[in-house]
């Protein structure tokens, strides 16, 4: 009888300890509002959902080919809306433009990508790779020779 107590506390124990602690932002979808960074806890990406409809966004820089281009794209606000319309507006002119934003993930990085149909803005469409996004303050993104950081406002 002691023995097969034995064995029964040693398969308790044993599988116990073996189970993986669960982490409550990837028991909800893996998704964290914008109350704080939204990264995921496991690998540090950002996480897929995050309500970005939340503010307004400016660029904060953006240098090309080792140039600080920065002060030619502050008369634009960018708002990423819902179902992945990206509202612009020229704030010198009063215009508005639309365009269409999204973000994915790859196996070792996430994506965030812009298309928008005009002269002034064209060379930011692409997909980018995010190298830090926190919803409450700062996205930053590199393409090739390019980086580009949207702040907040």
């Amino acid at each position: 009888m002691k023995k097969y107590l034995l064995i029964a506390s040693v398969l308790t124990i044993g599988i116990t300890a073996c189970q993986k602690e669960t982490d409550p932002a990837v028991v909800s979808n893996n998704t964290k509002t914008a109350a704080g960074p939204a990264t995921n806890p496991g690998n540090g990406r950002p996480v897929l959902g995050v309500p970005m409809d939340q503010a307004n966004w400016q660029i904060g820089s953006y240098i090309t080919d080792g140039k600080d281009r920065t002060e030619e794209f502050l008369k634009y606000a960018f708002h990423f809306g819902q179902n992945h319309v990206m509202t612009v507006a020229r704030l010198d002119i009063n215009q508005t433009i639309t365009g269409y934003w999204d973000m994915s993930e790859g196996s070792t990085a996430s994506f965030f990508t812009i298309n928008v149909n005009d002269p002034g803005l064209s060379e930011l469409n692409g997909t980018w790779t995010i190298l830090l996004f926190n919803v409450d303050s700062a996205i930053d993104l590199v393409m090739g020779s390019k980086t580009l950081r949207f702040v907040r406002s």
